[in-house]
């Protein structure tokens, strides 16, 4: 049985999966983040990446930069 924050977590998982899923640049690479660190869901490395690029080429002029950051640092 999950207890209240895995529960939490898991919400937040999936409220960010959506807003990624329309677009929010931001969201994209939050759920990079919770695929990479295994917040919310199992641990993806491919579909951290996957959310990583959306959100460096989705961000507002530039691209989101943190996005960007963890797509320099690790390899995929």
């Amino acid at each position: 049985m999950a207890n209240g924050r895995d529960s939490e977590e898991v919400q937040r998982f999936h409220a960010t999966r959506i807003k990624a899923e329309q677009g929010d640049d931001w969201a994209q690479n939050d759920l990079g983040e919770m695929y990479y660190f295994s917040k919310g869901g199992l641990q993806n490395y491919e579909e951290a990446a996957k959310w990583f690029r959306k959100a460096a080429e989705n961000g507002w002029r530039e691209g989101n930069i943190r996005a960007q950051w963890y797509l320099g640092v690790d390899v995929f």
